[in-house]
């Protein structure tokens, strides 16, 4: 009834991040059929971010396959589904891949979406942002124009390296898209003082928020920071579970949590973040982990299903990838992803 299989999906381009350099992304395919329902789930440990690894994935789906197969049999509610995963300590990227299968399952036996399934008020499509690559300026501008002509107004760009060449980027698109959306991720790269006198050079471009400035595990100085700064503050590498999340928010080190469900686990452990995060006015971000397009789908649905929807989410990856299992990239069309 249920089935795992790994798969290996090629980058157009060598894909560089803190953790190194990949030429491919791997995951596990969760499939199965239940009353002539067909489901799917993707359990994608990402190398150097996720809490767990293919392997570890890998080996607990077929040790526990009997009893997997019993809760996908048994139909509860999800949030029950969900706690059993965790009690079976399912590593996260396993829990989002066996949860977003559950959700897909129970979503079609009600005849709804995902997203309408999680949220009957959510709306049928997001809008999502375009992270600007490490390119010479006229490249990265024609990257830009190009990206607004299709109707996207959010963009990302990375900085930690050279801020004064940073801030000139800055400032062109600034100029050349007055109405646009700009964010920053300084991956960690500044110290806690540094941070703050780099963000005050920064602030006269108008930047919605400067993402990870410090290191994941700088709290403190995220804290520090946070109520230094002219520009609000995103937390994403410090946040990967609801410990996290009550730590940054007690600390009031962030104004915006990044969420990277395969990286956080369940579909309730998800809802749980988002709503504490909402009960303290804390906005949210959803961007997926590169992972394959059934789980690049399901993690459109659930950045659908938030009640508040204040910013684009970073859904827009698909096009990073040569082959994929489910290409969604004729669902994103002027500047959105559109849920089907």
């Amino acid at each position: 009834m249920v089935h795992f299989r790994k798969y290996r999906l090629p980058f157009k381009s060598p894909f560089v991040t803190a953790a190194g350099s990949f030429s491919h992304r791997e995951g596990i395919l969760i499939e199965g059929e239940l009353d002539g329902i067909r489901f799917m789930g993707d359990a994608s440990a990402l190398p150097g971010f996720s809490g767990d690894t293919l392997n570890e994935g890998w080996q607990f789906l077929n040790a526990y396959k009997n009893e997997i197969e019993s809760l996908f049999s048994k139909n509860k509610p999800l949030s029950e589904f969900d706690s059993q995963c965790i009690n079976m300590q399912a590593p996260p990227s396993v829990r989002f891949g066996l949860s977003t299968a559950m959700g897909n399952l129970l979503s079609q036996k009600a005849g709804l979406t995902l997203s309408r399934y999680l949220n009957l008020s959510s709306k049928p499509k997001v809008p999502v942002n375009v992270t600007l690559g490490l390119k010479p300026i006229d490249l990265l501008m024609e990257d830009a124009l190009c990206a607004w002509k299709d109707g996207f107004k959010t963009f990302k760009i990375k900085v930690g390296q050279d801020l004064e060449a940073e801030l000139a980027i800055l400032k062109k698109l600034r100029k050349a898209l007055p109405e646009c959306h700009l964010r920053i991720d300084a991956n960690g790269a500044w110290k806690t003082d540094e941070a703050v006198d780099n963000l005050n050079k920064l602030a006269s471009v108008d930047i919605e928020y400067c993402e990870q400035p410090v290191g994941a595990n700088d709290v403190n100085g995220m804290s520090s920071i946070q109520s230094n700064s002219p520009i609000p503050i995103a937390a994403d590498e410090s946040v990967r579970n609801l410990a996290d999340a009550r730590l940054i928010i007690k600390q009031q080190a962030a104004d915006v949590l990044i969420l990277k469900p395969m990286l956080i686990g369940t579909i309730t452990e998800f809802q749980k973040i988002a709503e504490l995060a909402g009960s303290h006015h804390i906005g949210i971000v959803i961007t997926t982990s590169l992972e394959s397009g059934i789980g690049r789908r399901a993690t459109a649905h659930l950045a659908a299903s938030l009640k508040n929807q204040s910013f684009a989410h970073g859904l827009a990856t698909g096009r990073l990838l040569e082959t994929d299992l489910l290409d969604d990239r004729e669902l994103i069309k002027n500047g959105c992803y559109y849920l089907s």
